[in-house]
């Protein structure tokens, strides 16, 4: 069986370790993992597979959760088999004044050009803003170009794009 699993709350020492011993108990493999924390808050997504259920995987955190103040969702998932394809890959890196909207304005440019997002970080220290983001589609690197040097210069944004390979493996 397949699970996502989504965990937070205020961070402090400690969450991760606890969180992955609990599930290391339950005989719990993580397949695939984000923890980062934003602001003051520590969020972790993880999928993993193993023979329990969400009731079983919830109970066995049960104290951990309390203990610790986090939230927690779970959800059994499905998953198809990996199948490598022929897309392209890019990374995309914008930077400049923050404002309201770059998130909006980027994904829907991508999203209008088919691409699909495998990653996405963003960052703001002060009133700098910094975006990420790792994409894949059947779009050439100069028609992506293009429409994001038009995007970055209405939102008054630096632009960095870089075909990658392995993203999204």
């Amino acid at each position: 069986m397949l699970f996502m699993l989504s965990i937070f709350g205020d961070d402090k020492p400690g969450i991760v370790a606890k969180i992955t011993k609990e599930l290391f108990e339950l005989n719990l493999n993580l397949e695939d993992s984000s923890m980062t924390r934003l602001g003051s808050q520590f969020g972790i997504l993880l999928m993993l597979s193993g023979e329990s259920s969400c009731e079983c995987i919830k109970k066995a955190l049960s104290n951990t959760v309390k203990e610790l103040d986090l939230s927690i969702l779970c959800k059994a998932i499905t998953l198809e088999p990996h199948k490598p394809n022929s897309e392209k890959s890019y990374r995309i890196i914008l930077h400049g004044e923050d404002k309201i909207g770059i998130v909006y304005r980027v994904s829907t440019l991508i999203s209008a050009l088919g691409l699909n997002i495998i990653d996405l970080r963003t960052i703001r220290h002060s009133d700098i803003y910094l975006m990420i983001m790792e994409v894949q589609g059947e779009v050439s690197q100069d028609e992506l170009r293009e429409k994001l040097q038009e995007l970055s210069k209405e939102l008054e944004l630096s632009l960095d794009l870089e075909e990658e390979e392995g993203i999204g493996l």
